[in-house]
């Protein structure tokens, strides 16, 4: 039997997990991460964690023939190499491939989580038979891939899809990449938190079930879309704000690329329709008609979307490699 290995590397949690060549999980390890790791304490976790899935391929008698990893970060994935974390510290440089292979003699590679995440859903999940998507993640940051004739589009560098950072005001709040008024900066899930707290702040802030005045910092981003679907005025009017802004962003996507559908995934997007409506709407007035005539869904793999990526990542290469013998 053949199997492969995925790998989702993520800041606060690391998941790997044992499947066949069609996606199905036959065993899954994920742990949390301590607030003072570093790269070499998440390596360490890593190899025992796949050390252990090898073990339970080899008692059913399977052989493990390639890994896929998703990194939450920028990678060179021709070369495996990590460029850098927004997260953990010392993971800049880390021949991230080399690693594994070195490590346990499977063909490894590597990918960044957006990407990765894009592959789990066109193999497994929203984009299933679609040959033009738009992956947008929302969550912490916002990440984002494109699937252009049902492959994933790299570009020159591997740094292709990142939707987070178009620029849609050029004297909007600092991002974390260094520019201004970037998507991420408006639109990620802490970006929402900030504004709601900015505005709740005030005495006059004008809402019926969120915590105002000097309460409002408890605030979360998901506070703000369950209140919105309560019917608060201020949430509501935040929350067709954030799908404004992503209209815009995305639709400048829409116009370059013309896709036949655009997947949402994160935990911003697990808001759903309160969310995804005005989104709609907001789309389909930024982009030209024939752009805009595109579908818009919520992704489907949830929680385990890294994984089942990186499981979708492996299984691909050992594919392409198999038919090209």
């Amino acid at each position: 039997m053949r199997m492969v290995i995925g790998i989702d590397i993520g800041g606060t949690k690391l998941t790997a997990a044992l499947a066949g060549l069609d996606g199905r999980v036959a065993e899954k390890i994920r742990r949390r991460t301590e607030a003072d790791w570093t790269a070499k304490d998440n390596l360490a976790a890593l190899r025992e964690m796949v050390q252990e899935l090898l073990e339970a391929a080899r008692r059913c008698g399977a052989e493990v023939e390639s890994m896929g990893v998703g990194f939450g970060g920028p990678v060179e994935p021709i070369r495996g190499i990590v460029r850098r974390s927004h997260h953990v510290a010392g993971w800049e440089g880390v021949r991230l491939r080399e690693e594994f292979e070195d490590a346990f003699g499977v063909r490894t590679h590597v990918d960044n989580d957006a990407n990765v995440g894009a592959l789990g859903e066109l193999a497994y999940g929203a984009a299933r038979d679609r040959r033009h998507v738009v992956y947008v993640n929302i969550g912490t940051g916002i990440g984002g891939a494109l699937i252009l004739n049902g492959r994933l589009h790299h570009g020159a560098t591997g740094n292709s899809g990142e939707i987070g950072h178009i620029v849609i005001d050029r004297n909007g709040p600092p991002c974390t990449c260094g520019q201004r008024g970037c998507l991420e900066a408006f639109c990620s899930g802490p970006s929402i938190r900030r504004r709601a707290v900015k505005r709740l702040s005030r005495s006059c802030a004008g809402s019926t079930s969120l915590p105002t005045g000097a309460e409002a910092i408890t605030v979360s981003s998901e506070d703000v879309f369950a209140a919105a679907r309560k019917g608060d005025i201020l949430a509501g009017k935040l929350v067709h704000e954030t799908a404004e802004l992503l209209g815009i962003g995305i639709a400048n996507v829409l116009n370059l690329v013309n896709p036949e559908l655009v997947v949402i995934g994160g935990g911003v997007a697990e808001a759903g329709d309160v969310l995804l409506g005005p989104l709609r709407e907001a789309i389909r007035e930024r982009a030209m008609p024939a752009a805009a005539d595109v579908e818009v869904v919520a992704a489907e793999l949830g929680y385990d979307a890294g994984v089942l990526g990186a499981i979708a990542l492996a299984a691909q290469h050992l594919n392409e490699a198999t038919t090209s013998r």
